[in-house]
Order: structure tokens, then C-alpha cells, then sequence
């Protein structure tokens, strides 16, 4: 990782850890987003998505944990689709969306499987960002 991750990591976590509720009711959450996971069904000749499963590494936890796979590897920094994807899944956009945005950025730093260079789908991610706030707008431009 870059010297300014490694150097700002521990500060970032310990300013915005407590963004991440101790106390939430539970969902079932998917490991990953992959061909193989979503479920389809033929309504009048067209396949439409019908559902997400994936047994291998589902898991219980906190809800907002499943919007990093569709926003890290899918997005690829797109503030409108984010944002789509945001809505869609029951935000009030207007909602305190920095709070979100940082906490977001914990549950990716803290992802049993985080590895920035494979999750980031943004060329040069890298080399263009400097610090965590930088990261947050590069990463989650929903604002």
C-alpha cells in the first residue's frame, strides 16, 4: 500500500469506527457478486434478476457490508450509479451521507477479504489519491 495509507490508516479507524453500530439487527449477506450468484427467471421471453445466493460464503452482519461489492467492484467510481444503488436499497439520499461514506470506508478497510488493488475498479487509484478523504471521493462520489 501506498506510505500515506499505511501512515493515515490507523487514525482514520480509530476517528470513524464508532460510525459502525454495536448494536443492529442482522441480514443475511452475500460473500460475493459473480455470474453465479444471481438468480434469474423468463417472464414473457425476457430474463429479468430475480434474487442473489451465495451459500459458499454467505454470512450474518451488518447490512451496509453488502454495498461494498457491488460499489468497489462494479461501480468503478460512478457517483450516479452509486447513488442509484444507494437508493435502491432504501436510503434517503439526503441522509447524513458522510457518516455513510465513512463508514463504508471502515467496512472496506476492515473486509475479511480487503485487497484494494483487487477491489477498486478505478485505473490508478493509487498514484491519484493521497489521503482517505481523497479515497472517500474517488471511491464513494455519491455526494
Amino acid at each position: 500500500m501506498p506510505s500515506w495509507f499505511m501512515n493515515q490508516l490507523e487514525d482514520y479507524l480509530n476517528r470513524h469506527f464508532q460510525l459502525i453500530p454495536s448494536d443492529f439487527t442482522p441480514v443475511l449477506l452475500t460473500g460475493e457478486y459473480t455470474p453465479f450468484n444471481f438468480l434469474v427467471n423468463d417472464v414473457n421471453e425476457e430474463w429479468n434478476y430475480s434474487g442473489m445466493i451465495d451459500f459458499g460464503d454467505a454470512m450474518i452482519g451488518f447490512q451496509e457490508y453488502d454495498l461494498l461489492g457491488p460499489i468497489l467492484f462494479l461501480a468503478g467510481g460512478d457517483g450516479e450509479l452509486i447513488k442509484a444503488l444507494i437508493e435502491s436499497y432504501g436510503y434517503d439520499y439526503s441522509r447524513d451521507y458522510h457518516a455513510l461514506r465513512h463508514r463504508l470506508m471502515v467496512l472496506a478497510l476492515l473486509h475479511r477479504y480487503s485487497n484494494f488493488d483487487f477491489q477498486i475498479k478505478i485505473d490508478s487509484w493509487k498514484t491519484n489519491v493521497k489521503s482517505f478523504k481523497e479515497m472517500e471521493d474517488l471511491v464513494f462520489p455519491f455526494v
